[in-house]
Order: structure tokens, then sequence, then C-alpha cells
């Protein structure tokens, strides 16, 4: 039964990661998590709604639009592969 507010193992079923991903991702900030004394809590319509926007923000022809993009301005610059790796990630995340 899947619960209003879950723990990190309820979450992992739910999104069929597993158990360390779960708070790997929350530590990161990539998951959004409340932290109740040292225990970590989900809300379900958080989560989902999490889900929903992250599936929006990121889609297949975004991720090779920024790819394309990304190799001409390397291409450009004379960066190597390694370098565009980096920057693509520093982008990403940051």
């Amino acid at each position: 039964m899947i619960r209003e507010v879950m723990t990190t193992e309820q979450l992992a079923k739910y999104l069929q990661l597993d158990e360390q991903t779960i708070y790997r991702k929350a530590r990161a900030g990539q998951i959004p998590a409340v932290h109740i004394g040292k225990t970590l809590r989900f809300k379900k319509d958080v989560i989902d709604g999490w889900l929903r926007i992250s599936s929006l923000r990121w889609t297949t022809k975004k991720r090779q639009s920024l790819r394309n993009w990304a190799e001409e301005f390397a291409k450009e610059k004379g960066l190597k592969e390694g370098d565009l790796e980096k920057a693509i990630f520093k982008r990403r995340y940051h």
C-alpha cells in the first residue's frame, strides 16, 4: 500500500530504485525530502509532482538539442570530449 508519507524504503519501491540511490539523491537535493530528526520522509503528492515536472524539463529532444549545441560550442572553442562532459554536468546540476 502506498501511503501519503513514505519512508526511504517505500519510496525506493515506488520509484523502482535502490534505497541507497534514494538516500544519495535526497542528500544532493535531487529528490524533494523532509528531514524529521535523522530520518527522511517523502510526501507522495510532492514526489508525483516532482516526477511530472522533471519529465517535462529534460525531454529527449531537449537533451539532444543541448548535446548538439555543446558539441558545436566545443568544436568552436577547441575543447575535448572530457571537457564537454564536465561542462554539461556542471550546467545541468549547478
